[in-house]
């Protein structure tokens, strides 16, 4: 049982409908992962665009005396903002990535610190232990990028105006689906808003919540051990003596994460996912409303709907803007024959 003082742990999420599926698994994976270590906990949910039936059933997706789904609804000003984001940015990001930033206004008062995970993760691990770790003055944990060599960090520094963003081209860049955020941090220095600030200047970001955070708190993230964030890079890795592990580490990473992270695609909710832990996630999915559900082209197709006019808008402007960064043709010279 929980001991009387033993707080109760915050952990956040940003999604949208599509994603729905992928929330209810997560969200039961932390629910039985406070089950085992006999914690309460409260799960805070960006509403990104989920309809009602979605949020009912991801609601029900957790066990109510011990785990409370609260939503957090973007209001106008901050919707408008996102989705400006989004439509602004050359890589197919839906609004409900950037919204983690919004965490630090969205939140309740009294809560100072949060775990944030993307609906496309299961928690396997002690997730109140993540939570209870004493953040001290750094005020986000993550996990490094995989691969390590990746080129994300000299990406940045070649991109970034050095003189107001210091990056470190051969520094470390960490990967923003599973992070620990000093919540009151975030308030007190106004984090997000320069991570917000961050965007408008550079829109054109490869991945872009991820490299705010990069370019404006790199030096001060605390790296943490890999298994927190296991990203699909590992099973890339022919063995340990090719990726950057030793021995031990790299097995534990693949055959004992703490949080599989599901970030290649297909995604387990989409037709052909191969994933090493499909398995697992369909387990967790079996134990929410949605028990029996499998993906199909068809539902797979109808799914994605909402996010298709997006997706073209976005490759429509980006053709308008390649047009536009194109030289001009030369001038047309005049015929030899008719100045003759």
């Amino acid at each position: 049982m929980q001991p009387d003082d033993a707080p109760r742990v915050h952990i956040a999420f940003a999604a949208d409908n599509v994603v729905s599926k992928g929330l209810a698994a997560a969200v039961r994976s932390v629910d039985e992962s406070l089950a085992r270590a006999g914690r309460t906990g409260s799960v805070h949910v960006v509403d990104c665009g989920l309809n009602a039936r979605s949020r009912r059933r991801i609601t029900h997706s957790a066990d109510p005396t011990r785990t409370t789904v609260n939503w957090l609804t973007v209001r106008a000003e901050a919707q408008d903002l996102v989705r400006s984001l989004a439509a602004g940015s050359t890589r197919p990001y839906p609004p409900s990535a950037y919204a983690r930033l919004l965490l630090p206004a969205l939140l309740p008062r009294v809560v100072d610190k949060v775990v944030y995970l993307d609906a496309d993760t299961i928690v396997r691990g002690d997730i109140a232990s993540l939570w209870d770790e004493d953040m001290g003055e750094q005020p986000l944990f993550a996990v490094r990028d995989l691969p390590l060599e990746n080129g994300n960090a000299a990406r940045i520094a070649r991109t970034v105006d050095q003189a107001r963003y210091p990056y470190d081209p051969a520094g470390v860049y960490f990967q923003s689906g599973v992070l620990v955020m000093d919540i009151g941090a975030f308030r007190r220095e106004r984090l997000a808003e320069s991570a917000f600030a961050f965007l408008r200047e550079y829109p054109a970001m490869q991945f872009p919540d991820q490299d705010a955070l990069n370019a404006l708190l790199a030096p001060r993230t605390r790296m943490m051990d890999p298994r927190w964030n296991q990203m699909v890079a590992v099973y890339r890795y022919a063995d340990a003596a090719a990726s950057p592990f030793d021995e031990e580490q790299f097995q534990q990473l693949r055959d004992d994460p703490f949080v599989v992270h599901y970030s290649g695609r297909p995604k387990p909710w989409e037709p052909g996912c191969e994933h090493p832990w499909l398995a697992d996630w369909f387990a967790l999915l079996d134990r929410t409303p949605w028990a029996g559900w499998r993906p199909t082209p068809l539902n797979g197709l109808l799914e994605r709907l909402p996010r298709i006019p997006r997706v073209a808008q976005r490759r429509i402007r980006n053709v308008l803007r390649s047009l536009k960064t194109q030289d001009p043709p030369p001038a047309p010279q005049a015929s030899t024959e008719a100045a003759a």
